[in-house]
């Protein structure tokens, strides 16, 4: 049997350390909160490089008695229990009486103190763990913390945490989270020396403007519900107003910022009729439960609860919900957004239109586009980049969806239908002989082709021909951009920003055109002719959908053009003009591989012999 060895204090606190500072957001989190429980009105949270060079939190708060400092920094010491019995009955946010002491043990603390009683204040510093000269000193009321050098002694911890610019956004989205879980203190985030947020303390609706501004605001709906003994107030967007991630979603309960599959559940329930693929409701709740129905308790870092009944929390939260969607008068399908676009012919490649040559029927069918709006986009196209004078400039209104259709792409695999591996190989040519007879439910066409029939998936295939062709003009640079004739202005959060800021460069380098716009704000004042018609907002969802999660530059710019396709592309459910069908055949039979950019398949093939299967015509 091995030997048991009674640890150091030196190596346990380390050990607990882990547990309770898991990155720099977790101190920020522990001091905010202890800030909070000391009553402070007024909290200043200021980081230097991410958090690894310096953390600061002050407030003005109780504060604490000269003779018990050192005891704050002891393990499980807490002012917020005295016994047992208050285990079951948690009304404060710290309580386990290991935050500081595991911050102090992996760091250099200083902490700056005093009480109202008291004439002055006192400094201590804890370096590593071990206490050093305790001193008086001159300041406010309050207490001020300070904590440098993270894990300066222990490296192993330091290298798994990830760049300073990555800890800052983590804790810029934890400290948007505090100032909404506790909207009536004033609280001062500065991030390397630059104010980020600052709330004036005056509710929740003072906080929601602080952080996410007057736009979110205005599209949402204000939610006050009592259901058994769980009270629930807060703000969720309206139908028509969700994001592309869960980062919009705050629950707060009795006080404390939490992750509540429960409440997000009841939140997605709601909602549901609502949503498209990949979005997500916009909701700020507090939820309020007698403190003996609650767990806090479950995970050191107090990110989790566990309900006595579950279920009731999720009724307090779907029913409200759900009788505010459904009691909104206005529609449930957004009003499209009329833009009107001015193509400036100075701005086309002239090379590009030169290797262009229209033909004296193309050249008379572009001149017809003026009078005839049903014709497709692909005769606007030879008018706009090859025909009009350098000196004439277009002005036209959003065509309809039918007439996008000459700006898709894709590319990626391999047929999805029963083709051998030798047909595989070979273009998709069929289309050129196959006959169309019908569409099913306005998202399927169907061709007939000898024995077999082809099904084809209509967003599908579109999606792939406009990822494919401008695939294509983005590695020649022969693309064309396309001025709005009024920029589209956006405002995101601070992280988004940054992220957004971060890339600019490359998704400009797909033929848009975005550029900052005032604080965390942007404007889009070009898109790419062939994504003419994809609207803006949306494309910028999109974008940011995946916030963190592409690293690289080359991901990045496919998954912006397949974004792009997909958003320009034709939806299922949209009945097509026959000219949009041929023009979808003419393209199909191009040497295109048939799978759209996320890999689902285009084209799906049934023989007569296995319809026939289906009757039982043959065996």
């Amino acid at each position: 049997m091995a030997k048991i060895n009674i640890l150091d204090s030196s190596v346990y606190n380390k050990i607990a350390a882990g547990e309770v500072v898991e990155r720099p957001s977790s101190i920020v989190k522990e001091l905010f909160e202890n800030s909070v429980d000391a009553g402070a009105s007024k909290i200043e949270i200021e980081v230097t490089n991410g958090g690894l060079d310096s953390i600061k939190v002050t407030d003005n708060g109780s504060g604490i008695d000269s003779s018990e400092v050192e005891k704050a920094f002891f393990n499980h010491s807490t002012s917020k229990l005295k016994n047992e019995d208050d285990l079951f009955a948690i009304n404060t946010l710290g309580f386990r009486g290991e935050a500081l002491s595991s911050i102090a043990a992996v760091s250099k603390t200083q902490v700056v103190t005093k009480t109202a009683d008291s004439e002055f204040g006192v400094k201590l510093l804890v370096e590593g763990g071990i206490f050093g000269k305790k001193e008086p000193v001159g300041t406010d009321n309050g207490t001020t913390i300070t904590v440098r050098d993270l894990f300066f002694n222990t490296p192993a911890r330091k290298k798994f945490l990830k760049k300073p610019s990555g800890e800052g956004t983590e804790i810029t989205n934890l400290v948007e989270r505090l100032i909404l879980a506790n909207p009536d203190i004033q609280v001062k985030y500065v991030l390397n020396g630059n104010t980020v947020y600052h709330s004036q303390g005056k509710g929740l609706e003072s906080a929601i403007f602080a952080v996410y501004g007057k736009n979110t605001l205005d599209n949402c709906k204000k939610i006050s519900w009592f259901y058994k003994d769980i009270e629930v107030n807060g703000f969720v967007g309206n139908k028509n107003f969700t994001k592309p991630n869960r980062t919009y979603q705050t629950t707060v309960i009795n006080g404390r910022y939490v992750s509540c599959p429960t409440v997000c559940s009841a939140m997605q329930r709601a909602f549901e009729k609502f949503l498209m693929t990949r979005s997500y409701p916009f909701f700020v709740l507090h939820l309020k439960l007698p403190a003996d129905k609650i767990d806090v308790n479950v995970h050191p870092n107090k990110m989790e609860v566990k309900f006595e009944d579950s279920q009731s929390v999720f009724y307090s939260v779907y029913i409200p919900v759900k009788d505010c969607l459904d009691g909104d008068n206005k529609s449930s399908i957004p009003e499209i957004e009329k833009k009107s676009v001015q193509i400036d012919i100075n701005s086309v490649n002239s090379s590009f239109c030169s290797s262009i040559t229209p033909s004296k029927q193309e050249a008379q069918a572009a001149e017809k586009i003026k009078f005839d709006d049903n014709l497709p986009l692909e005769m606007f196209r030879f008018s706009s980049e090859c025909l009009a004078s350098p000196q004439e400039g277009l002005i036209i209104d959003d065509q309809p969806i039918e007439t996008n259709f000459e700006s898709e792409k894709h590319n990626l695999s391999v047929l999805d239908f029963a083709a051998t591996s030798e047909e595989e190989n070979k273009n998709f040519d069929v289309f050129n002989e196959a006959k169309f007879i019908g569409s099913i439910f306005d998202t399927y066409l169907l061709f007939e082709l000898k024995n077999d029939i082809y099904l084809i998936d209509q967003h599908a295939a579109h999606e792939m021909i406009l990822f494919d062709e401008f695939e294509k003009q983005y590695e020649s640079k022969k693309f064309i951009s396309q001025p709005l004739l009024i920029p589209y202005v956006f405002t995101l959060k601070y992280d988004e920003a940054e992220f957004l800021l971060q890339n600019l460069q490359s998704i400009n380098s797909c033929g848009f055109f975005i550029e900052e716009f005032g604080e965390n704000s942007f404007k889009i004042t070009s898109i790419p002719l062939t994504f003419a018609d994809i609207n803006p907002g949306k494309f910028i969802d999109s974008v940011l959908s995946d916030l963190g999660k592409i690293n690289t530059k080359p991901k990045l710019i496919k998954d912006i053009i397949a974004k792009s396709a997909c958003k320009a592309a034709v939806k299922a459910g949209d009945s097509l003009k026959k000219q949009d069908i041929d023009y979808l055949k003419s393209k199909l039979s191009e040497d295109y591989i048939m799978r759209c950019p996320h890999g689902r398949p285009v084209a799906v093939k049934v023989s007569k012999a296995e319809i026939e299967k289906w009757f039982k015509r043959v065996v």
